[in-house]
């Protein structure tokens, strides 16, 4: 399956709530000049344990367009650091990679571990239209928020901005000055992070 050039214009992969176990495969290419309109993959509620690969996504996004991203692994039992590279896909990606209408990456209930990469979400150079979310939340993720959250990468006003890292009890530091600075006039923006060790003023 990691060898194979898909040559369709969707990948749709939804096996939520099952008894799946084993780690998150290595996806296939997708075939150069596809425009791809969809892009989900849902491993949601199962068994699946190891880390998420450092080129996870790199292989899909190198070569195709596409308008909506969504990865939810979420009610699993992976572990490990967040890769720095999980969402840098502006290094590889086609220049026509810009137009995004929606991206959602769900990780809530593992067992992620480590700090956010600072530049993690800097790379996403890309022009949304209507909804990003993240959800990160009940993981072990510790240190600091990135002072890059939400104040670059996105060269658009999404509709809705959504970022959960609720109940992340090793999760410590400040809430950044310049949260979210870079979304501009969403019309609806969550930021969720109950159950934290956050200090400082908000």
């Amino acid at each position: 399956f990691a060898n194979t050039v898909l040559p369709y214009v969707s990948l749709w992969v939804e096996v939520e709530a099952n008894q799946m176990n084993g780690s998150l495969p290595i996806w296939p290419s997708i075939k150069a000049g596809v425009a791809t309109d969809i892009y989900i993959l849902n491993f949601a509620s199962n068994q699946l344990t190891g880390t998420i690969p450092s080129n996870w996504l790199e292989r899909g996004f190198s070569k195709f367009s596409t308008t909506n991203i969504s990865i939810s692994i979420q009610n699993n039992q992976i572990s490990g650091e967040l890769p720095a590279s999980l969402l840098n896909f502006s290094a590889t990606a086609a220049p026509n990679v810009i137009n995004v209408q929606n991206l959602a990456f769900l990780a809530a209930n593992n067992r992620l571990n480590g700090t956010f990469p600072s530049d993690f979400f800097t790379h996403l150079n890309w022009t949304f239209s209507a909804v990003v979310k993240f959800d990160f939340s009940n993981n072990q993720i510790s240190g600091d928020l990135p002072s890059t959250l939400g104040n670059n990468g996105l060269n658009s006003s999404p509709m809705t901005v959504s970022f959960s890292i609720g109940d992340c009890p090793k999760l410590s530091g400040s809430i950044p000055s310049t949260l979210f600075s870079g979304v501009g006039a969403a019309d609806s923006i969550t930021f969720s992070a109950v159950g934290n060790r956050l200090t400082g003023s908000i």
